[in-house]
């Protein structure tokens, strides 16, 4: 896992700073994706319109292959701890903390997040079918479009437990 200031994650659900200020390490949304440690890294997904849909020809690609290949595509490169970064055009365009790098402000509430940042634009619920029969809530998302912010909330404790910087697409979730 990167080392980075935790202050700053507390700064950004606090509304103290913009998630263009959000570091971690030496990344941040705007910085060359060549940036990233590359024994961080635990996965790359390349984004290729000449493969299949589901992009399975990414597993016959080394890392460096498929680093190689983010010159000229974009996706995803995926670090150790839970900190995933979308590329597009050689550059971090947003960011995705889970897993240890969320740990520190996992304390967070729904209450708090609205308290520091408003009333969200929208509060979605991240529902999926188990086994195609029943549906069961994975997050309560809090989207802030003007700011690029997402926070995802466990659905029973409403702790944080995902930020996420990109813009959601409305129709992969239901309007809580």
């Amino acid at each position: 896992m990167l080392k980075f200031d935790e202050r700053k994650l507390v700064d950004l659900v606090r509304n103290k700073i913009s998630v263009d200020q959000l570091e971690i390490g030496l990344l941040k949304i705007g910085s060359r994706y060549d940036l990233i440690d590359i024994f961080e890294i635990t996965d790359i997904y390349i984004q290729d319109v000449n493969i299949n849909s589901d992009n399975s020809e990414n597993d016959n690609l080394t890392i460096k292959e498929r680093l190689a290949k983010l010159e000229k595509l974009n996706g995803w490169i995926h670090l150790a701890g839970g900190l995933s970064c979308r590329i597009q055009n050689q550059l971090i365009a947003n960011l995705r903390l889970t897993k240890k790098y969320i740990e520190p402000i996992s304390n967070f509430k729904r209450d708090d997040i609205i308290k520091f940042h408003g009333n969200p634009d929208y509060e979605l619920v991240d529902d999926y079918a188990h086994g195609g029969f029943d549906y069961a809530i994975d997050n309560y998302i809090l989207v802030y479009n003007n700011k690029k912010l997402n926070f995802y909330l466990d659905p029973i404790q409403e702790n944080l437990t995902e930020i996420d910087t990109a813009k959601l697409d409305m129709k992969y979730f239901t309007l809580r």
